[in-house]
């Protein structure tokens, strides 16, 4: 049975990616179903972590209509 998890802001998101205990699979998993991409080449966590930082500081502060729908390394 997989526990669920709960994210509420994009603030959290990076919360929970930042713990140690989180695989990179994990990570990726809830990163990409949190911001609706597809996460590709991002086989490190320093790398989705850095990348989600991007993502979310370019494309959702100010509620842009259209984002892209990959998340790749910067």
């Amino acid at each position: 049975m997989e526990k669920e998890i709960i994210i509420g802001s994009n603030n959290e998101l990076l919360e929970f990616i930042k713990q140690e205990d989180i695989t990179i699979e994990e990570a990726l998993e809830v990163v990409s179903k949190f911001l609706n991409v597809i996460c590709i080449d991002l086989k490190i966590k320093k790398e989705l972590i850095e990348s989600t930082e991007y993502y979310i500081n370019k494309f959702c502060q100010n509620h842009l209509a259209e984002k892209p729908l990959f998340l790749s390394p910067v």
